[in-house]
């Protein structure tokens, strides 16, 4: 999710979210005890208040030890049939036909509709996606082509979601392109681990990602999909650009347990795509430039808040990605100070203009997205392109942020304070 990037910072995610069920038994409430058999892996129970959940023992398929139900920390409006998911657990998707859908957290029942209304969420939030859902079309995009490689052990619905996304948002962001840009789109597992090493194209951090997938203390970790998107020149001396494409993701993958962010990683880099092709490839010398020119929270915060507003076809399901993600980074990273005040929202929207370490990094996904999402609600759409076509003239993010938005980049922090400080207050950080 970027290309600049730690396996570090991967493998906290794995340790950010929070392994749930993929069904419900019916009738299974009054069968289900610790270490008794099962029948479907991933199926869940609950009874007596302690929920159990059908795991794998050597051979075996077994219920887990109880786990104490709590109640949700936030309960959306209810319609008369449950749909409803709580964003301090592990959302879960799966994709039938060409449909999202997502699982609810009480009924185990499976929704493509949110039953809230509009007035349910801070109107920023309303409005910026609204300003990115008037971008989305079906359009062709004969400009902006992919040559799919899509490896056997891939899972099969993780991929072909990934590649319909990625044809979603390449109409999405098509009409970009002045000429034809042809991009090697690749959907690797562990099973790919030779084949990767091989190529002469890839990103650096592919091949350790694959060998971390094969490791026995990774497969006891919820999975979680991991990809690139990059359009460069690999020195100054050679005028060719270059782009890849490069979904990763274990072979033993399923939606009903994996990270939820995978719906969103498909859109979020083949936006980073866009971003490389408005900089016109320009290479920096380092990750200190490179951020210094494109701010970490504009580059991955802005492709996380695509990613989310391209997949996600109601405000709801948007919404929920958008917090569960935010909720999940800030709660499990120790390295950030309680947030209750304006000016400590500025202090981490300033620490993560840079990835100095793995938490500035993963924390620059979420935190730029909400920066941007107040962005878009106030400036519109059209903002983002202005700093977009910016880019290449800037070495500093501050004069680009000038240009674009005719304000300093501190009265941006302090404009788009409140709205984040409300966030960290509503999932309760």
């Amino acid at each position: 999710m970027g290309r600049i990037k730690t396996m570090k910072r991967l493998i906290m995610l794995t340790v950010s979210v929070i392994l749930v069920c993929t069904s419900m038994t019916p009738g299974a409430d009054a069968a289900a005890k610790a270490g008794g058999s099962c029948k479907q892996f991933g199926a869940f129970s609950t009874f007596a208040g302690l929920k159990y959940t059908c795991i794998k023992s050597g051979k075996k398929l077994v219920w887990s030890k109880g786990v104490k139900v709590i109640p949700p920390m936030n309960t959306p409006t209810q319609s008369t049939d449950d749909d409803s998911v709580y964003i301090s657990r592990l959302i879960v998707y799966r994709y039938v036909n060409g449909v999202l859908e997502r699982q609810a957290t009480t009924s185990g029942k499976f929704f493509t509709t949110d039953s809230r209304k509009v007035s349910t969420f801070d109107p920023i939030r309303v409005k910026a996606y609204e300003e990115i859902r008037a971008q989305i079309t079906s359009a062709p995009h004969p400009n902006f082509v992919f040559n799919w490689d899509v490896k056997a052990n891939f899972p099969p619905e993780i991929a072909t979601y990934s590649k319909d996304y990625v044809e979603a948002a390449a109409s999405f962001w098509g009409w970009v392109f002045k000429e034809q840009v042809n991009v090697p789109a690749q959907l690797v597992t562990e099973q790919d681990l030779e084949w990767e090493k091989t190529q002469e194209l890839k990103f650096s951090d592919t091949v350790n990602i694959l060998t971390l997938f094969t490791t026995d203390g990774y497969k006891n970790q919820t999975p979680w999909m991991g990809g690139g998107g990059h359009y460069w020149h690999k020195s100054p001396d050679d005028p060719n650009t270059y782009s890849l494409l490069n979904f990763q993701t274990p072979s033993y993958a399923s939606t009903g347990a994996i990270a939820s962010t995978w719906v969103m990683v498909p859109a979020h880099e083949v936006t980073h795509i866009i971003q490389d092709y408005y900089r016109k490839g320009i290479g920096d010398p380092d990750i200190t430039s490179f951020d210094l020119r494109t701010n970490a929270t504009f580059q991955e915060g802005t492709a996380t808040l695509f990613g989310f507003g391209i997949a996600m076809k109601n405000l709801g399901w948007y919404s929920d990605g958008l917090d569960e993600y935010f909720y999940s980074n800030f709660k499990n990273d120790r390295y950030w100070k309680p947030v209750t005040t304006l000016d400590d929202v500025i202090n981490v929207l300033q620490q993560t203009e840079a990835r100095t370490n793995d938490s500035t990094h993963q924390s620059s996904y979420p935190m730029g997205a909400m920066l941007y999402e107040w962005v878009i609600a106030k400036y519109g759409f059209n903002a983002y392109v202005r700093i977009l076509e910016n880019l290449p003239k800037y070495s500093d993010y501050s004069d680009t942020i000038k240009a674009s938005l005719g304000i300093s980049k501190a009265e941006l922090y302090k404009g788009a304070a409140p709205y984040i400080l409300a966030a960290f207050k509503r999932v309760k950080i």
